[in-house]
């Protein structure tokens, strides 16, 4: 299973923490916005989409094709069933 909507909870996530520094009268250098985004995304999908399928395998092994990454490239090779 693929997420496509990454770009859209990334865009998301920008705009509120773009907003929430405009809000504050703070500024952010660009390393650190972008570290606090890609923090941002990762936990977001945790928490959305990984967190979930783990849950209907309680008792069951970790599973390595549940991974996130934002530039997901197919490589069907890595792929285990």
């Amino acid at each position: 299973m693929v997420f496509t909507k990454l770009d859209i909870l990334r865009e998301t996530l920008e705009k509120k923490l773009e907003e929430d520094l405009v809000r504050k009268g703070e500024d952010m250098d660009d390393n650190a916005f972008e570290a606090k985004i890609e923090a941002g995304v990762v936990k977001a999908v945790q928490t959305l989409c990984v967190e979930p399928l783990r849950a209907l395998t309680p008792s069951g092994p970790e599973y390595p094709w549940i991974a996130t990454s934002s530039v997901y490239a197919l490589q069907l090779s890595k792929l285990k069933f």
